[in-house]
């Protein structure tokens, strides 16, 4: 796993082996709390968004995570079979 900083420094990427990228960020411009929670997202590595499972059944962008519940999302992104993604048209 690749891990860089944002220029911001209030956040960071996650690029596994598959080439899947989690983003974690925490500033105020983000569905987070610092020191509490963060905002994640997830990308293919052709760019498309990947849907991540949130209290309302999945989305793009989970806001409000417990800093506690950012390695659920680590194994989701870094098991992402891409075998099955459809192609962009």
């Amino acid at each position: 796993m690749l891990v860089t900083r944002n220029p911001s420094g209030k956040g960071l990427h996650c690029e596994f082996k598959n080439g899947c990228v989690l983003s974690i960020q925490w500033n105020e411009m983000n569905y987070a709390v610092e020191g509490e929670s963060v905002e994640v997202a997830a990308w293919e590595p052709s760019g498309n968004w990947i849907d991540l499972p949130d209290s309302s059944g999945a989305d793009t962008i989970v806001g409000w995570v417990p800093l506690k519940e950012v390695g659920k999302f680590m194994d989701i992104v870094r098991a992402y079979d891409l075998t099955f993604v459809q192609p962009v048209v």
